[in-house]
């Protein structure tokens, strides 16, 4: 599962969609803090727009090349296939155990393979060049929730608005809800490690501390760094077209996330949130 902002089957329908319910009470309450949080992030920026200018912040040293971004781009298209074609023997045809079990190891290859990459191209290593470090995991933390708050309802005005716009046809679940209607407990637990643990993980690894640090290792210009690596995440998750707005959003948050604070754990952290929510949101609609 790249990101778990998507409708469901069967007309459960999470965050976006068609006919969609009535918000539970603990939703609302989400989007009005949201809100709250956003109105007052917009007053300080323009206040200290410096900060959002992302002038003084330092960029990672790295020798990332595009050869890498495209051989990692095979391992995870790549691997699942193969990985699928290995399984189907045990499970038959059209498995979502099998699609599940595959994809979830497709992730962790793919993330493996991310963290070789970073090892051998960033100049002060994993750490202190990448930013894959929890030394300030409280303030990371923090941070997290107060970005996943501030996106959080523009997110779902960008899904409510395009759900709305687009024909119902366009307006697809992701595979992971399809499969995880058709498996028992134990296999929906693996769906949710999948898309809450190993997701963001992989993702954020590949779209913020390669491509992202790539690209502006390119140009010097964080923004262009933050925009492009943000369009080429909305790209990879056609055609779940209804998304898309929310997910580039969402993208630039996350990239300005990392920017700021110069450590991946924080973008982490907020894409694990998002992915979480909308989870448990489709349970409940169960």
């Amino acid at each position: 599962m790249s990101n778990a902002l998507s409708g469901t089957p069967s007309g459960r329908v999470p965050i976006a969609g068609a006919n969609l319910p009535p918000l539970a009470h603990w939703q609302v309450v989400l989007l009005a803090v949201g809100v709250c949080v956003l109105v007052v992030w917009i007053i300080r920026r323009a206040a200290y727009p410096r900060k959002l200018l992302l002038t003084s912040t330092p960029g990672r040293v790295n020798t990332v090349h595009p050869v890498h971004i495209l051989a990692l781009l095979v391992v995870w298209l790549g691997a699942p296939p193969l990985l699928l074609a290995a399984l189907t023997p045990l499970w038959g045809e059209n498995s979502p155990r099998a699609a599940l079990l595959a994809g979830s190891a497709g992730q962790l290859l793919w993330f493996a393979a991310g963290l070789a990459v970073a090892a051998r191209t960033f100049r002060a290593g994993l750490r202190r060049g990448l930013g894959l470090s929890a030394r300030h995991w409280l303030w990371d933390a923090a941070r997290a929730a107060l970005t996943y708050l501030l996106i959080l309802p523009i997110c779902r005005g960008l899904l409510e608005l395009a759900s709305w716009a687009l024909p119902p046809d366009l307006v697809k679940p992701h595979d992971l809800f399809v499969y995880m209607e058709q498996v028992g407990a134990g296999w929906r637990v693996l769906a949710v490690v999948s898309a809450a643990v190993l997701a963001p993980l992989a993702e954020e690894l590949f779209f913020r501390g390669l491509l992202q640090s790539m690209i502006r290792q390119y140009t010097g210009r964080p923004w262009v760094a933050i925009v492009l690596a943000s369009l080429f995440f909305v790209a990879v998750h056609i055609p779940l077209w209804h998304t898309l707005p929310a997910l580039f959003a969402l993208s630039i948050a996350l990239g300005y996330n990392y920017e700021r604070c110069g450590r991946l754990l924080s973008p982490i952290l907020v894409h694990a949130l998002f992915n979480t929510i909308v989870l448990v949101e489709w349970g409940l609609g169960g």
